[in-house]
């Protein structure tokens, strides 16, 4: 029996095959596309995350739902609030990714805005495998 297999996802050996579709919309067809499954794994966060639970007509429960705490007060209990809707959306629909930290603070140089830093790993797809995302607020754009 081996000791700590590495499970090789195998469309990662395969440098032409598109697995998804970046979020950066500036590829020189529009769309640019997630070659590694870290990549895809990344933009299907973001994506997840800036969605609105009810935005997307057939299915009303995906979406992370960042936006409803754009107009909060800034407090610990919001901040809070936040850092759990957090955790326990992408526990629910990212099996694959376990927050490594999660961090949801005021931003020191802009009393009106927060930032939420996300640094997670993904074991089931090499033990190597990282990732990090910061959310901004500012209409939470990706930093």
């Amino acid at each position: 029996m081996p000791i700590n297999p590495t499970f090789i996802n195998t469309n990662n050996l395969n440098p032409n095959l598109g697995l998804g579709i970046s979020l950066n919309f500036s590829g020189p067809g529009l769309f640019n596309s997630t070659y590694s499954t870290q990549e895809a794994i990344k933009a299907n966060l973001v994506n997840y995350m800036l969605t609105s639970p009810g935005e997307i007509p057939l299915n009303p429960s995906f979406g992370g739902g960042l936006r409803e705490f754009l107009f909060e007060q800034i407090n610990d209990g919001n901040l809070n609030n936040i850092k759990t809707n957090v955790q326990d959306k992408i526990a629910e629909v990212f099996p694959m990714v376990v927050i490594s930290e999660l961090n949801v603070f005021q931003d020191p140089s802009n009393e009106n805005s927060i930032l939420i830093e996300l640094f997670y790993n993904m074991p089931s797809i090499s033990p190597t495998a990282t990732g990090s995302l910061q959310f901004s607020n500012n209409t939470f754009n990706v930093i």
